[in-house]
């Protein structure tokens, strides 16, 4: 009795990640994996491995304004 296209296991301890991105970065993302001979999900998640964080958790190559302040400002009240 045929049960239909077995899917892959999951790798134990893993968790699904999605995102919409442009869809030439997604294009890129496919053409390197496939180059390595991995899947998406291993490349991706070579990517965030490697990927640098400052002092504040926050990725190296990211352009960061470090005039703003580490608050949050409140919206200003329109006035009617």
């Amino acid at each position: 009795m045929a049960t239909g296209p077995r899917r892959r296991p999951r790798s134990a301890g893993s968790t699904a990640l999605f995102a919409r991105v442009n869809p030439d970065n997604h294009t890129k993302a496919l053409a390197a994996a496939d180059a390595l001979g991995v899947s998406l999900a291993a490349y991706v998640d070579a990517l965030l491995a490697r990927d640098e964080l400052d002092e504040r958790g926050r990725p190296t190559w990211w352009p960061i304004d470090d005039t703003s302040s580490d608050q949050e400002e409140l919206p200003l009240q329109r006035v009617s």
